[in-house]
C-alpha cells in the first residue's frame, strides 16, 4: 500500500492529500484536514474531498471555530459533534412543527380521530351516546370549527351561560363542561394542547343531587305486591335490593357460584368501591330472600342469577321499574332528589337498618364503602339519635352531690384561704 502524503496549503493548520486516480476538474481530487491546539492537546479533525465542496480556506475558517470552543468549553469541537448538534436542531425543528401542526387541529377533529376512539374502548356505551348529544347540542355550536390552540376559559363561560339561558340545571351544565374538560385533558397528554386546561379557571356548577328519599315500610310492601302482580322477575331484584343495600349494577352482575344456600350468604367481588381499591364484600340472606333465591335456583336460565329474558347479564334496570314507581310515588314529584328511583331501595335499606339499632360503623360493612364520610348521610335516620341529643334538656337529672373528701392535715407550708 503506498504511503500517504501530506502536503501544506497556504493556510495555517491545513493539510491536503490528492486521490491516487480521480480527478475533479482538471485537477487530481483533493482531501483536507485541519489540526488545532487546545488545553495542551492537538486536535486533527478530517473534513472531505474537494469533490464535497471542501477547501482549505472553508477548512482553515472551521479548525478556527473548533478551536475557539474548545478553548471556551463550548460544542462543537469536531465535525462529529456539529452534525450530531445539526441533527439535535432539527428535530426540535421539527417537533415544532408538528406541534403546531397539532395546536392547528380543530376541536371536531380531535373528538373524531383522537378522542372518541380512545373513549369508546373505555367507557360504557351508554355514556359515549350522552357525550355526543352534549357535544351535538351544547359544545359544538362554539367549539366545533375552533383549532385548540384557540380555545380559552371564555369560550367555556360562552358555552355555560347559554345552557344557564336555556334554563338548563346545574348537573346538566355540570356535564357538559366536564365532558369540555376530559377532552381538553386527553389533548394535553396527547400534546395537541399546551396551555392549562381552562375549565380550572371557571367556576362549576354548584350541584347538591344527594337524594334523601326512602321508603317506608307500607310502601316498600305496596311496591313488591305491585310488583309480584306484574313483573315476578323485577320483584326479586327489588327484594334483594331492599333486603340487602345491593346496587343494581351488583345485583345484575350477581351470579350463581357466589350464593351460598349453606351460610346464606352471597359474595360480591366486584363492587363498585372493589374496582375503587376497597375490599370485595358479603351479604347475608334474609329469610325472605333465601326462599326467593332458592326458588329462582330451581329455574335458573343461565350464570347469572338476575339475567334478562334471553339468559345474557342484565346490563340495565328495566324500563318497567320506573313507570311502576311512577304511578305510584312520583306522579307530582318536581324535585328529582325526591323520585322514588332504584337506588332508593339501597337508602331504604341503610335507614331501616339505622332505625333498627344498627350502629354507623356497621352499617359502613354492610353496604361495602371504605370511606366513612359515605354512610354519614344516614346519621339522621339512627334510632332516637335526635330525641337522645334533647332528652337531657327534658328530663334534667338532679346531680348527686360530690362525696366529702377525707379531711387530711395541710403542710405548714401551705396559705391557708377562708371564702368571703
Amino acid at each position: 500500500m503506498a504511503k500517504i502524503e501530506w502536503y501544506s496549503t497556504k493556510f495555517q493548520g491545513v493539510t491536503a492529500r490528492k486521490h491516487d486516480s480521480r480527478k475533479h476538474g482538471i485537477k487530481f481530487d483533493e482531501y483536507f484536514r485541519g489540526q488545532y491546539q487546545a488545553g495542551g492537546k492537538r486536535q486533527t479533525v478530517g473534513f472531505g474531498w474537494s469533490s464535497e465542496g471542501w477547501t482549505a480556506q472553508k477548512v482553515y475558517y472551521k479548525i478556527n471555530e473548533f478551536k475557539k470552543n474548545a478553548k471556551q468549553g463550548k460544542k462543537p469541537t469536531n465535525l462529529k459533534q456539529e452534525r450530531e448538534l445539526a441533527q439535535e436542531i432539527n428535530r426540535k425543528k421539527d417537533a415544532e412543527e408538528k406541534k403546531r401542526d397539532k395546536e392547528k387541529t380543530t376541536f371536531s377533529e380531535f373528538v373524531d380521530s383522537v378522542y372518541l376512539p380512545y373513549a369508546e374502548k373505555r367507557k360504557k356505551a351508554n355514556t359515549i351516546y350522552n357525550e355526543k348529544i352534549y357535544l351535538g347540542k351544547w359544545i359544538y355550536p362554539d367549539l366545533e370549527k375552533k383549532q385548540l390552540r384557540e380555545i380559552d376559559d371564555t369560550d367555556i363561560e360562552t358555552i355555560d351561560g347559554k345552557m344557564i339561558d336555556a334554563g338548563k340545571s346545574p348537573r346538566t351544565r355540570q356535564c357538559a363542561i366536564g365532558i369540555v374538560r376530559h377532552i381538553l385533558n386527553h389533548a394535553i397528554r396527547k400534546k395537541y394542547y399546551t396551555n392549562m386546561n381552562p375549565v380550572k379557571q371557571i367556576d362549576m356548577p354548584k350541584v347538591n343531587n344527594k337524594r334523601e328519599r326512602y321508603l317506608s315500610e307500607d310502601e316498600a310492601a305496596l311496591l313488591l305486591d305491585t310488583l309480584k302482580a306484574k313483573n315476578p322477575a323485577l320483584h326479586d331484584s327489588v327484594l334483594m335490593a331492599l333486603h340487602t343495600g345491593m346496587r343494581a349494577g351488583e345485583i345484575h352482575k350477581l351470579q350463581w357460584k357466589y350464593v351460598n344456600f349453606e351460610t346464606k350468604q352471597v359474595y360480591l367481588p366486584d363492587t363498585k368501591d372493589a374496582a375503587k381499591g376497597g375490599k370485595p364484600k358479603y351479604c347475608k340472606m334474609s329469610d325472605d330472600v333465601f326462599d326467593m333465591l332458592k326458588n329462582r335456583d330451581k329455574n335458573k336460565i343461565s350464570e347469572w342469577v338476575f339475567p334478562d329474558k334471553n339468559g345474557n347479564q342484565r346490563k340495565q334496570v328495566p324500563k318497567h321499574f320506573f313507570s311502576i314507581v311512577k304511578d305510584l310515588f312520583n306522579k307530582n314529584v318536581t324535585d328529582p332528589r325526591d323520585k322514588v328511583v332504584f337506588h332508593t331501595l339501597r337508602h331504604t335499606f341503610a335507614s331501616w337498618q339505622l332505625q333498627n339499632g344498627v350502629p354507623l360503623a356497621e352499617l359502613q360493612h354492610f353496604l361495602g364503602v371504605s370511606d366513612f364520610a359515605l354512610v354519614q348521610r344516614y346519621a339522621h335516620h339512627a334510632k332516637d339519635l335526635n330525641n337522645k341529643a334533647v332528652e337531657i334538656f327534658n328530663n334534667p337529672k338532679t346531680p348527686e352531690p360530690d362525696p366529702e373528701p377525707e379531711a387530711k392535715e395541710m403542710p405548714d407550708n401551705v396559705v391557708k384561704f377562708k371564702l368571703a
